[in-house]
């Protein structure tokens, strides 16, 4: 599968949100989005030139599609969030923590816009996380300013935090 087509399978509701985001920026606020998030870049040739991006900002038909979707009905239908939701009900709620009260989840993204997504609705329904992705500084050198290491360690030590979001 293409990085695209991943990233839809993934959680179609987040790459429309994503798409979205990539058709309304201009194109120096561009270079924060992942690079070749969507697979859209292509070789010119097989020298040394520099690869030419697709810029979903740059297609009106493309914003005209995705900006029409019903983002409501694409999340309130997403199976896949919709599942998790049930296994993380179960797991905090049913036999599961009864049985292992502290246990908690860990749920890995490869793609930020999906982590995005899932914090967002996650923290909607009143679920307690903590997120790390690249963007989150690692100082192990300087404990004082080590975000990651904060985040790892209320994570692990905060009952109140049930799920770790992550895309390491």
């Amino acid at each position: 599968l293409s990085t695209y087509e991943r990233y839809v399978s993934s959680s179609l509701a987040a790459a429309v949100l994503r798409l979205r985001e990539a058709c309304t920026r201009d194109e120096e606020d561009l270079e924060d989005l992942e690079a070749d998030e969507f697979g859209f870049a292509e070789e010119l040739d097989n020298d040394s030139r520099p690869r030419r991006r697709y810029r979903p900002a740059q297609d009106r038909e493309l914003a005209d599609i995705v900006h029409g979707l019903d983002i409501d009905r694409l999340e309130s239908e997403d199976s896949k969030f919709n599942t998790l939701r049930k296994v993380l009900d179960l797991y905090f709620t049913g036999t599961f923590a009864s049985q292992n009260p502290s246990h908690k989840v860990v749920n890995f993204s490869f793609f930020r816009g999906a982590i995005d997504y899932l914090e967002r609705r996650l923290r909607a329904e009143g679920i307690r996380l903590v997120r790390i992705d690249g963007s989150v500084p690692s100082l192990p050198n300087d404990p004082e300013r080590d975000e990651r290491a904060r985040r790892i360690a209320e994570f692990r030590e905060d009952p109140d935090i049930q799920v770790l979001l992550t895309s390491e």
